[in-house]
């Protein structure tokens, strides 16, 4: 077992700079890209990357969720990674994944780490690898994520695509996945190694109302009822991301106008 894929998920033909980023990863990492796009214009060539070849799913399909699970599908390695089109890769650590698995041998999922392009960490993580639960998987990042392709497809695993950006609720895709794994009875490991250099701000780390408003629907989603007392919990936490100032009681407004929306 080591051979390892990306699956990324990108639009209109993705960014300049994704072809680059691409083209230094070690030749024995496979390259799946899911390409969504309005016009026929802004389709990616399979061949495209100096020779590489690229496996390449054109479709009009929108959200980011619904990408997710056409790569899913794409999915042939025996490790899977989770990507965006606005990552550099640590190309040693990604040929370490495997042996991470080998360590883990019961892993079906292993949670990484993102880098920054100065040095340093993107967040603030454990220093020490651990099996995660139900409450870690709500620090993850989509980009943070590998997996076994044949685990999640055994357990009939897929990304909600109510949730992500360009659905109704545009975030909490991943947590809502990797809760549904837990749920599935796949077990999830974190390991502090950084796999991806990241810079730009995701849509998961700053806050308003709206975005309350979709986490009270996802915490529905994965807690029900529990998210009554979970939810206050983490909205006290998060205020300090908030892009203006808001009172406590109008985030709790908004998260839980979200959970009621949810059904």
């Amino acid at each position: 077992m080591g051979a390892i894929e990306i699956l990324v998920s990108t639009m209109r033909g993705g960014p300049a700079a994704l072809k680059k980023n691409l083209s230094v990863l070690p030749d024995n990492v496979s390259i799946r890209i899911v390409n969504q796009m309005p016009v026929d214009s802004n389709k990616l060539d399979g061949s495209s990357l100096d020779g590489r070849p690229l496996d390449v799913l054109n479709m009009s399909e929108a959200g980011l969720s619904v990408s997710r699970n056409a790569a899913l599908d794409m999915a042939r390695a025996d490790i899977s990674l989770v990507a965006d089109d606005d990552l550099e890769y640590v190309a040693d650590n990604l040929l370490a994944i495997p042996s991470i698995y080998e360590k883990f041998s019961d892993a079906d999922l292993v949670v990484f780490q993102q880098a920054l392009p100065g040095g340093g960490l993107r967040k603030k993580y454990r220093r020490k690898a651990y099996r995660m639960g139900f409450l870690d998987v709500l620090s993850v990042s989509s980009v943070e994520i590998s997996f076994r392709p044949d685990s999640i497809r055994r357990a009939g695993v897929k990304f909600d695509s109510t949730f992500g950006l360009g659905a109704k609720y545009p975030a909490c895709e991943e947590a809502i996945f990797l809760s549904d794994c837990l749920k599935a009875g796949l077990r999830i490991y974190y390991f502090p190694m950084p796999i991806v250099i990241h810079d730009v701000e995701s849509s998961g780390t700053v806050f308003d109302g709206p975005a309350f408003f979709a986490r009270g629907a996802a915490f529905r989603r994965m807690y029900g009822f529990g998210a009554y007392v979970l939810g206050p919990v983490f909205c006290f936490r998060q205020r300090k991301k908030l892009r203006k100032k808001m009172s406590f009681a109008a985030i709790l407004r908004h998260f839980f106008n979200g959970y009621q929306s949810y059904e």
